[in-house]
């Protein structure tokens, strides 16, 4: 129990709302954050829409001049989890190693500009050493100057997957005794005309130009998936540490297991496969899981093989799951949604709420699985598994648990 993983802190800046609170209340009402691109013109493309963190701008005033817009997403996530955990500087010894560990798919696409050297900042300003950072370890960087941290500074760009695997390589610090608390999660701003062309041009993309009922996880009429920005950054902590300061856990991180794919087409396999780690890790048997977080995001053949790949892991008891994907109201995120989803199956398993699959109203004849919709369901969740797929069938699973199963 001394190095258990929980979870003590979550912040979130995601398109349907900016802290837990908002973000929880309106991923179980299904109020969506997506709508009509307002950041770059979408002037004759045929996608014209996507998740947008439009409140960030009302709420970033502390935020030095000159970051990138992953970054300011990123230090408002990162600040909202160490209040959430009640963690300063204070509660730190000089010497203690504190890793801040974040994911990334796209970094961030704009120029950085506006870096200022040592020598022009006031004692007030964040430190900017060193005097060039590249955009997508800047994030990661940050945070560690918010909180006056010391230890490793560790940025994953590894696909869509990438959120996952920073929440897994914190579990895992705090599990082998390398440290005590540790900060995880993903940053995605891939909001401009030229990326969202790329994905069009890739395939996947919704093209749509109005967002009423877009994305359609599980849909029988889904038509692909809504690029999406936002931030997730959790505080984990060994459960001796949160027991000390007497606070409140969230969820323990029970197990973690990634597997690799020779390309998109294997994605089921790879999924059966990180699934079945996972749970072998985590020391339970498929029963023991009542609820899945689900990648599904909109996509006419990911959404198939995730659902393909719950039946082959799960056996007879996939049809007693209950699965839900909040990307119906958040789009998707890239390598962010991860965190978000693991803060979703932590809150579901705290409230012993599931969310419903926004949009979802029709579901595929082959995704004939439970497929929460239409409102929130009371459930007594004690473990969740929640799941990331990436374009080139790279998969993680993490499986949340309640303390008391921990314990």
């Amino acid at each position: 129990m001394r190095h258990t993983p929980v979870i003590t802190g979550i912040g979130i800046a995601a398109p349907n709302g900016l802290g837990l609170s908002r973000f929880w209340k309106n991923t179980l009402q299904q109020k969506s954050g997506v709508r009509s691109v307002s950041l770059f013109n979408t002037e004759g493309l045929p996608c014209r829409i996507a998740g947008e963190v439009s409140e960030l701008g009302e709420k970033e005033s502390t935020s030095p001049a000159g970051l990138t817009r992953a970054t300011r997403l990123t230090l408002h996530a990162a600040r909202l989890a160490l209040m959430d955990a009640r963690l300063a500087r204070e509660h730190f010894p000089e010497d203690e190693p504190v890793p801040v560990i974040i994911g990334t798919s796209t970094g961030s696409p704009e120029n950085l500009h506006g870096q200022l050297s040592s020598s022009e900042r006031t004692d007030n300003e964040i430190a900017w050493e060193p005097p060039y950072i590249p955009p997508q370890a800047q994030a990661a960087w940050f945070i560690q100057r918010l909180g006056d941290l010391n230890g490793p500074v560790v940025t994953l760009s590894g696909g869509w997957t990438a959120g996952l695997e920073a929440v897994a390589l914190a579990a895992e610090w705090i599990r082998i005794g390398r440290c005590r608390i540790a900060l995880a999660g993903a940053v995605e701003a891939p909001l401009t005309r030229s990326l969202v062309e790329c994905f069009l041009e890739s395939g996947g993309l919704a093209a749509r130009v109005h967002p009423e009922g877009v994305p359609r996880p599980f849909d029988r009429d889904r038509d692909g998936w809504v690029l999406s920005a936002g931030a997730a950054v959790l505080v984990v902590e060994s459960a001796a540490s949160a027991w000390a300061r007497e606070i409140q856990s969230y969820a323990c991180v029970a197990g973690s297991y990634s597997s690799p794919s020779r390309s998109s087409s294997d994605t089921s396999e790879s999924l059966t496969q990180a699934i079945q780690g996972c749970l072998a890790e985590a020391s339970l048997l498929p029963e023991h899981i009542q609820y899945v977080c689900a990648n599904a995001c909109g996509d006419r053949t990911m959404d198939v093989a995730e659902i393909a790949a719950l039946k082959r892991a799960f056996g007879r008891h996939a049809y007693r799951l209950a699965i839900s994907s909040i990307k119906g109201v958040v789009g998707n995120p890239l390598a962010a949604a991860g965190p978000m989803q693991v803060a979703a199956a932590a809150m579901s398993i705290r409230e012993k709420r599931i969310p419903p699959t926004a949009n979802l109203r029709e579901p595929d004849p082959q995704c004939d699985l439970d497929c929460v919709r239409d409102q929130a369901r009371q459930a007594a969740v004690r473990a969740a598994l929640v799941n990331a797929c990436a374009m080139d069938g790279t998969t993680r699973c993490i499986v949340m648990t309640s303390t008391e199963v921990a314990a």
